[in-house]
């Protein structure tokens, strides 16, 4: 199996093998939903990070009697796995502010017998304002998102700890940001269909290894050679 194929399984399901093998040893996982959450912290606490997504969510009849059909869909779905129990592997969930929608879908979560063990929002500031008083606020939030994981999980977040979370988390991003690079080629070689696969993949497994295996998968592309593009002017061409 190479590195894309073994990176597609991931997405497959919502409980891969990678999330499996972590709660055999006994190590929580826990849920967050806005790119924005800092998920280094869990990280840094042996706690994996999973996105939660509306992904495999046919419909919401259990969410639309708690949130109107205007709401935004994708809060809906959200929703609606909570109550279904889609993401009962989870440990916990944590939400941000990032819309009324999500906010709403995080209170009646939270308030509904499916609710996790540990449900948090973390309040975040929209703008950054001059005097600094946002950052401020945010810094407090974020720290007291970090004892609320502390105390709840009994663990310890050291600074250590949390530079080396962020160290990975870097390497992440950057080899993320290489592949964005490769596709910005005149003939790119890896796909959107690809590009979107990988990241979702890389929200769902403990970022060392995915780090490994998006090496790989670099590693391959690079020497692609990609004929989709000649094969699609080819069709125009002979089709006008």
């Amino acid at each position: 199996m190479g590195a894309f194929e073994a990176l597609a399984e991931i997405t497959g399901t919502l409980e891969n093998r990678y999330i499996k093998d972590w709660t055999e040893q006994g190590k929580k996982v826990l849920g967050y939903v806005c790119s924005y959450v800092p998920e280094e912290i869990f990280y840094a606490a042996d706690i994996l990070p999973y996105r939660i997504t509306g992904k495999g969510v046919s419909g919401t009849s259990r969410a639309d009697a708690y949130m109107a059909r205007v709401n935004c869909s994708f809060a809906r779905s959200v929703l609606e796995a909570g109550f279904t129990g889609r993401f009962d592997f989870l440990n916990g969930a944590v939400f941000m502010n990032g819309c009324e929608h999500i906010r709403r879908a995080y209170e009646n979560w939270e308030a509904h017998k499916t609710a996790l063990p540990f449900m948090y929002m973390l309040p975040v500031p929209h703008v950054m304002d001059p005097d600094g008083d946002a950052l401020k606020w945010y810094r407090e939030e974020v720290t007291k998102l970090i004892e609320a994981v502390e105390d709840y999980f009994g663990v310890t977040i050291t600074s250590e700890r949390l530079a080396d979370a962020i160290a990975v988390y870097n390497e992440s991003r950057r080899l993320i940001r290489k592949m964005y690079d490769l596709r910005t080629k005149d003939d790119p070689p890896i796909s959107g269909a690809e590009a979107l696969t990988i990241v979702t993949a890389c929200t769902r497994i403990p970022k060392r290894d995915f780090n490994t295996l998006m090496s790989g998968f670099l590693e391959e592309a690079e020497g692609r050679k990609n004929s989709r593009i000649f094969s699609i002017w080819f069709w125009r061409i002979n089709n006008t």
